[in-house]
């Protein structure tokens, strides 16, 4: 039964894996979240001598994340954003300084956008 219920688990846990791709400061605390408030819960319910102790240490990661995600609102909000899109716009921020009050090329900024047509051009 606990084989079980652990393998449900992990096979959820990698299911979930593939589906993430948004990459952010918050990232590292959201994983330890999904990984350890699902367990410390479940071995409360398993170990009914430790369930105080271990339904308070599953509470702990998810607080961690909110008071992570005020600070990060409230002092350093582009930390929240995706690293794809930080990268993106420091280059554009790049391609503008550059050229100054002369036009952008649109191909260049389509192709920071999405650089996915590149790769589909080139095979």
């Amino acid at each position: 039964m606990v084989g079980k219920f652990f393998s449900e688990i992990s096979k959820n846990a990698q299911t979930l894996t593939h589906k993430i791709h948004v990459r952010s400061a918050l990232n590292p605390i959201l994983w330890l979240t999904l990984i350890t408030t699902p367990l410390c819960w479940g071995f409360a319910y398993l170990y009914p001598a430790f369930q105080s102790l271990l339904i308070y240490a599953g509470l702990f990661p998810p607080g961690v994340a909110i008071i992570g995600f005020f600070y990060f609102m409230l002092c350093d909000s582009p930390k929240l954003q995706s690293e794809d899109y930080q990268i993106k716009h420091e280059a554009l921020q790049m391609m503008q300084s550059k050229k100054g009050a002369t036009e952008v090329d649109l191909e260049a900024v389509e192709l920071i956008a999405n650089p996915s047509v590149r790769q589909l051009e080139n095979e």
